[in-house]
């Protein structure tokens, strides 16, 4: 009987730090994607209309959650 539990404790605790990790991944996703689209607007700001900044940054900002 203990085997059992011990052997779903241990699924279950697998499963959440897959999660985590999963989660952490899509976090660092997003920063890197909000920071490379901050930095090409800051750069590039001789082109790029103040319209067509402010659409690319709200349009970074407004990707759905990991």
């Amino acid at each position: 009987m203990y085997q059992l539990v011990n052997t779903h404790s241990v699924a279950h605790i697998v499963f959440h730090l897959a999660s985590r990790w999963f989660t952490l991944r899509m976090e660092l996703v997003g920063i890197i994607m909000v920071a490379a689209a901050a930095f090409i607007v800051v750069f590039t700001r001789s082109s790029v209309t103040t319209g067509l900044a402010g659409l690319v940054l709200t349009s970074v900002f407004s990707r759905p959650p990991a």
